[in-house]
């Protein structure tokens, strides 16, 4: 089994536990956007000849902590990178490249504060988590979500998108 495969499996896991206190939206993510992101990210990849193994595990691991917590939790950030680092890790991924994944292109897809990923698989990661964003339900979701006065859906910085 690859370790694409492996990881795919892990994350699927992870959104089908259905935890409690998990995202209120982590059902729309994991059916509607994750893999999604994932899919898009490898056809990117292919286009832009970018190395789409990282990107692809990237964009899997994107929006992992709200499979098992709120967004608005203290420590989403922290867990995150947690469940990040472990799932790559038994997924089979080195230390070098768990650094690439996690600090490169997780960290920087969405572009906040002008951060912008420095490597080619980060930008195709970014690119695709926004062209989910746009091609996909994800703003009518946002909205509808937002006026039952949910506030776990964020919208993209698209400072750094491929052009």
């Amino acid at each position: 089994m690859s370790r694409l495969a492996i990881l795919e499996q892990n994350v699927s896991y992870l959104y089908e536990a259905k935890h409690l206190g998990r995202a209120d939206w982590a059902d729309w993510l994991y059916e509607r956007h994750v893999f999604v992101v994932a899919e898009k990210t490898a056809q990117l990849s292919e286009r832009f000849n970018a190395d789409a193994e990282p990107a692809v595990a990237a964009a899997m691991l994107h929006d992992i902590a709200d499979a098992v917590m709120s967004r608005f939790d203290e420590r989403h950030t922290e867990e995150s990178l947690r469940i990040d680092r472990e799932l790559l890790d038994v997924s089979g991924f080195s230390t070098d490249e768990i650094r690439l994944i996690i600090d490169d292109i997780i960290a920087k897809h969405s572009c906040r504060d002008g951060t912008v990923s420095e490597s080619l698989a980060g930008k195709v990661m970014a690119t695709a988590d926004a062209l989910a964003h746009i091609t996909t339900d994800f703003y009518f979701y946002a909205v509808w979500a937002n006026a039952r006065g949910n506030k776990a859906m964020t919208t993209p910085n698209s400072g750094c998108w491929l052009n």
